[in-house]
């Protein structure tokens, strides 16, 4: 009896701590056993654990670097999945598609955006998987435009897990390029007039 209680005492405390690893609690570690197998056991236990640790903090100071650089950017990006479901939106995004990001998110792209061309553009990148670019315009009152850009996502195994689309609000460089159009036009057809009496004249 004592000598079972000396083996199944450490793996039973072992797996106590096996599964505080698995509820997030890497900062615990097995104690040593005394039997040469079970400290060897524990010990790639505690590996383990410090193994995960560095990971989760890497992965986390990523993320956060991620994070910070999507909500700096002036463009709006969003990814979808392969089924065209909204996992990730920035704040520009949410802004520029006048959107709630938290309510966006999960959900598919035919529900947030009320826009046929952003939404066959969606589609067309997750078929092709290849970049791909084209502009997409939002009629209304305040008719907006956009130049996007779509590329496809991948996981660890190198397959099509999405896409990731960028929006570039190009109404601004449109009016502008609307009014230098029209202010061309008038400029050639106000010459007209003395450019032909100056003809006649000579």
């Amino acid at each position: 009896l004592l000598i079972s209680r000396s083996i199944s005492g450490p793996i039973v405390s072992m797996k106590r701590i096996a599964q505080s690893f698995a509820r997030g609690q890497l900062n615990l570690r097995v104690p040593v056993a005394g039997a040469t197998e079970l400290d060897d056991l524990g010990k790639a236990l505690n590996e383990m654990a410090t193994q995960l640790g560095d990971r989760i903090v890497t992965i986390t100071r990523h993320r956060n670097e991620l994070e910070t650089v999507l909500s700096s950017m002036i463009e709006g990006v969003f990814a979808v999945d392969s089924r065209g479901i909204i996992v990730s939106i920035n704040k520009a995004a949410a802004e520029l598609l006048n959107i709630d990001p938290a309510w966006a998110q999960g959900r598919s792209v035919e529900e947030v955006v009320r826009n046929v061309g952003l939404q066959q553009f969606v589609r067309d990148t997750l078929v092709s998987g290849k970049p791909a670019e084209g502009d997409v315009s939002f009629p209304g009152a305040g008719e907006r435009f956009f130049h996007v850009q779509g590329a496809r996502l991948v996981d660890a195994r190198g397959e099509q897990a999405g896409a990731v689309i960028v929006l570039s609000d190009m109404t601004r460089i449109h009016r502008l390029e609307n009014l230098r159009r029209d202010f061309v036009a008038n400029v050639s057809h106000e010459l007209k007039t003395p450019v032909t009496s100056i003809k006649g004249f000579v």
